[in-house]
């Protein structure tokens, strides 16, 4: 029986502690900062885009599992309506990606970073004409 990203059974409890979505973010934020260390590609004032990041991904997970066990939609006084951790879940997934291109996390990401600091330019960049 395998675990959930914050260490607990299938099963075994609906919702996480809020010691385990401290654990799990610090865990995000360390593993970003080791990741950019080793491609040089790190600096401390990245960190506030960092923590930012890892709540987002945090956030998008801890709502993904209260809809595991909630289900997508709620009852509000007789009529079935979505659960309103969706949208958040979203609005979480949507930031989390946007900070992760940001830092460079992404394939995308780290091609525009490279070629950008490297002096290259736009025309370099062989995935240009998806953008």
């Amino acid at each position: 029986m395998g675990t959930d990203l914050f260490g607990n059974s299938a099963g075994e409890k609906e919702y996480v502690s809020k010691e385990q979505i401290a654990k799990y973010k610090k865990s995000i934020i360390k593993d970003v900062q080791e990741y950019l260390k080793d491609r040089g590609g790190y600096e401390t004032i990245d960190d506030l885009l960092i923590g930012t990041y890892a709540q987002n991904l945090t956030d998008y997970h801890v709502y993904s599992k209260t809809l595991e066990h909630e289900g997508s939609f709620i009852n509000n006084k007789g009529k079935k309506e979505p659960h309103p951790a969706i949208s958040t879940r979203q609005k979480a997934f949507d930031n989390f990606m946007k900070l992760a291109k940001e830092l460079g996390i992404l394939t995308l990401g780290r091609k525009r970073a490279f070629s950008d600091d490297q002096g290259g330019t736009k025309d370099d960049d062989e995935f240009s004409e998806f953008d």
